[in-house]
């Protein structure tokens, strides 16, 4: 039987044609029962909706929010005036003069992205600059006002806009065509939306565009299997442009006349609402956005004249807060409901599914590497080699730096200092995603994946970043499914699954990637014994066909494999030490019972701790482990049981400051810290509390963490998590 998700990809697009020929029909069907005055109008809001495709486009499927597109819209209509007015005469046609509009646009575009996608604009400033620009350009217009203000024949006009542009006029140079009259203007726009709308829709039905919509989910997951995120976002950032200036020229010709009010903040805004009121990411909905928000304008403009700005607002606040989604969303819903699809079955897993070969490995090398952030060196001459085929790990406390080293190798930071060798060759100087392409892959110590996205979805997306077509991707698929475990839940949203069904997850997206190095960043964190021993032998089939570095804080995982090890303190050595503690009694804690209210959560709890001996509670979640800490700390009453310290000491009913001057500490979940104090204080407080030499014993305190040396004067809430705890 065929493969479900090649059948759904295959279906996308086969059928991406269908809605806009359905609304194309629809539109020119409707234009048959209105007056030639309504064609008019019609005919500007479906140009209008246009404007707004190329937003839906940009900020609906792609994440980018922009205030351009009425940019891109006007100076594609002043360069279809410009070029109409001088070549129209000689060529007898208008053709020549759209689509040079639309490649003014488009350029404009691609220039404005290139510097901002590859300068790393944030996504808040793109949404200034875009402003910016066309605020720039609106001054620029609104000063050429002039009769010396001309390019040939074509006065600009500064305010008063550019006129005797000329009508829509069908032909080819040599070979010149009708006028267009206004009425006929409405079915030109309807069929030149409907195939922009269709080329939208086959664009993102193509595996580039579902990498467009893999980066508005996950842009950081997605560089980092291997996909050019910056060349992507000025690709759809030029298609976005393409459109708005299609639209431009096609209004240039609708009315013969253009001013400078599309370039105005009012205007950028509109199309902006049209979009929210549609429904982002919707693409017809911006058709639909289009036509209520200004129908409703002109209906609603005869009851309040001169309350367009009024009306307008109105209609936002009303859908954000009763259709938060927009219009069509909402029509979706209903139809769902009134025509509800059957669910796709369950998949079945294939026989003798696995990863598959993917190579030896790749060795990995680190020569004195080091970062700094400030004054802070995370990182310190670190010079590591992880032959290619093995399982290395990386052991350490928190804020020893692990995550850091692991975003220096993959490409997130770059090195203060020291070098990168991949089979010898230097790739310091890459981005992530050439790193990714060279065979580096990681899971993050979050799961990083496509929540939105099928769990299908998540795993070709990474797929296809390393083969060259959609079927190759699709073929991968199952096969990772299956050896994750997932091909059950293959159809279900990936943030609907467990914690740990995420952390095999991500995992797959690596494999599916096709790496020769895997990093693994904490991948058991947070899973049930039961999950631990199913990611260890998926550790093991990594470690089969991929050189492994893992950096993990559960020993029993990390003695499972017996890997070649490093452990990390204030620098790296090789190779893993353990000790035996004992001595005399410290605290033993017989029958202790404790609760909330009326709960009880432990019941005769008996545990005894020798000097110097590390002892692990260990259990799921709501088994009562933080509660005996609590309870030992005096934090929560023992209702029963007895707490003996140092070998004889009753300090069940002391009260919790008593049994903190006794010697006993307790580090909650929370990293209880003072943050708005510095690291001194904070240690000066707890030496002050104990009633001790306060500076031996802060000596004594940072011979232990000799990280926090460097810290002393930052504030604690300016620390890392595994640094805060630490203090």
């Amino acid at each position: 039987m065929e493969d479900i998700f090649v059948s759904r990809a295959r279906a996308a697009w086969d059928t991406a044609w269908l809605q806009p020929v359905l609304v194309v029909l629809v539109a020119l069907l409707g234009g048959l029962f209105v007056s030639d005055f309504q064609k008019v109008t019609l005919a500007l809001w479906v140009i209008y909706g246009l404007v707004a495709l190329s937003l839906d486009l940009v900020w609906g499927r792609a994440g980018i929010f922009s205030f351009g597109q009425t940019a891109f819209f006007g100076v594609a209509a002043y360069s279809y005036g410009v070029i109409g007015i001088n070549l129209s005469p000689n060529t007898g046609e208008t053709v020549t003069a759209l689509i040079g509009g639309v490649v003014v646009a488009a350029l404009l575009a691609a220039a404005l992205g290139y510097f901002m996608f590859y300068g790393k604009v944030g996504d808040v400033y793109v949404a200034i600059i875009t402003l910016a620009v066309t605020l720039v350009l609106l001054q620029v217009i609104t000063s050429t006002a002039g009769p010396q203000y001309h390019i040939g024949n074509a006065q600009l006009g500064g305010y008063n806009g550019m006129t005797n542009i000329p009508s829509m006029e069908f032909g080819y140079p040599g070979h010149p065509g009708d006028q267009m009259s206004q009425p006929d203007t409405y079915t030109f726009a309807v069929l030149l939306a409907g195939l922009a709308f269709l080329g939208v829709r086959m664009f993102l039905a193509s595996g580039f565009g579902r990498v467009i919509t893999a980066i508005r989910e996950n842009e950081l997951r997605t560089e980092l299997l291997g996909y050019d995120v910056r060349r992507a976002k000025v690709i759809v950032f030029t298609l976005g442009g393409a459109i708005a200036g299609l639209a431009g020229g096609a209004y240039a010709g609708w009315g013969s006349f253009m001013n400078p009010a599309p370039f105005s903040l009012p205007a950028a805004a509109l199309i902006v609402i049209y979009v929210l009121v549609g429904g982002k990411g919707s693409l017809v909905g911006a058709f639909i956005g289009a036509v209520t928000v200004e129908w409703l304008s002109t209906a609603l403009g005869g009851i309040l004249p001169n309350s367009t700005t009024l009306v307008v607002g109105a209609i936002l606040i009303g859908v954000v807060l009763l259709v938060p989604g927009g219009l069509t969303p909402l029509i979706g819903n209903v139809l769902a409901r009134a025509f509800p699809r059957p669910a796709p079955p369950r998949r079945q897993a294939p026989s003798g599914a696995g990863f598959g070969a993917a190579g030896r490995g790749r060795e990995l090398q680190t020569l004195g590497l080091v970062k700094m952030f400030g004054g802070l060196k995370a990182v310190d001459s670190i010079s590591l080699d992880f032959p290619a085929g093995q399982l290395h790990c990386l052991i350490g406390p928190n804020g020893a730096g692990k995550s850091t080293f692991f975003n220096l190798l993959v490409g997130q930071y770059r090195p203060t200092e020291g070098k990168i060798l991949l089979e010898g060759r230097p790739i310091a100087r890459l981005l992530p995603h050439q790193r990714a392409q060279r065979g580096i892959g990681i899971k993050l110590q979050v799961p990083s994946i496509y929540r939105e996205l099928s769990v299908q979805e998540n795993v070709w997306l990474a797929a296809f970043a390393k083969r060259s077509s959609t079927r190759q991707a699709e073929e991968a698929v199952d096969r990772i499914l299956t050896r994750i475990g997932l091909v059950g839940r293959a159809n279900d949203s990936a943030g609907d699954l467990s914690h740990g069904e995420q952390q095999w997850l991500e995992m797959g997206m690596i494999v599916a990637s096709s790496p020769e190095v895997i990093l693994l960043d904490e991948p058991t964190a947070g899973m049930t014994h039961e999950e631990t021993i199913r990611t260890v032998e998926l550790v093991r089939s990594l470690a089969e066909t991929a050189t492994v570095v893992v950096v993990e804080h559960d020993m029993e995982f990390v003695q499972r494999f017996s890997p070649r090890g490093a452990w990390r303190k204030s620098g790296w050595t090789t190779g893993c030490s353990t000790s035996t503690w004992g001595g005399p009694s410290v605290l033993q804690v017989t029958d202790l019972r404790a609760g909330y209210g009326s709960t009880p959560v432990l019941t005769g709890v008996n545990l005894q701790v020798a000097e110097g001996e590390v002892v692990a509670l260990m259990g799921r979640n709501g088994m009562g482990k933080t509660t005996l800490l609590r309870t030992l700390m005096g934090l929560l009453p023992a209702r029963g049981g007895t707490i003996l310290w140092n070998g004889g000491q009753e300090i069940s009913k002391l009260p919790t400051h008593v049994r903190a001057r006794l010697g006993l500490g307790y580090v909650p979940q929370g990293r209880d810290i003072f943050p708005g104090l510095t690291v001194h204080e904070n240690l000066r407080l707890g030496g002050m509390a104990a009633r001790q030499d306060g500076t031996r014993r802060l000596q004594e305190v940072l011979k232990l963490f000799p990280m926090l040396s460097e810290k002393l004067s930052a504030r604690g809430a300016s620390l890392s998590g595994g640094q805060q705890q630490l203090v």
